[in-house]
């Protein structure tokens, strides 16, 4: 039986940035960054451009190359789930590094 681990709620800090992953998993070796939101309207909403770079930060601040970053949208109410993923996330990752680095927030 192969298990995969699933981390929830993982403190990621370095300099005067912090966060929470909601989930970090490593199916087959390959590390993944999942954030959960919750909505009462649309679930099947693809990730705004904070919200990537947010996940996006996430996985450069934990070290991850090429990581998936996937956005899960939950609406209880209805019982629905939209699922949002990137398997490609180098330029998206490197844009975030670019905009940190001019914004000083990081050495």
């Amino acid at each position: 039986m192969n298990r995969k681990v699933l981390t929830s709620e993982l403190p990621v800090t370095r300099g005067n940035l912090t966060g929470r992953a909601d989930l970090i998993a490593q199916p087959e070796g390959k590390p993944w960054v999942i954030e959960i939101k919750t909505t009462q309207s649309r679930y099947a909403l693809a990730p705004s451009p904070e919200e990537l770079y947010q996940l996006s930060l996430y996985a450069d601040l934990l070290d991850f190359k090429n990581p998936v970053i996937a956005c899960l949208r939950i609406n209880f109410r209805r019982g629905k789930v939209g699922v949002f993923y990137i398997q490609q996330s180098e330029q998206i990752i490197q844009n975030l590094k670019e905009s940190v680095k001019a914004l000083s927030l990081v050495a």
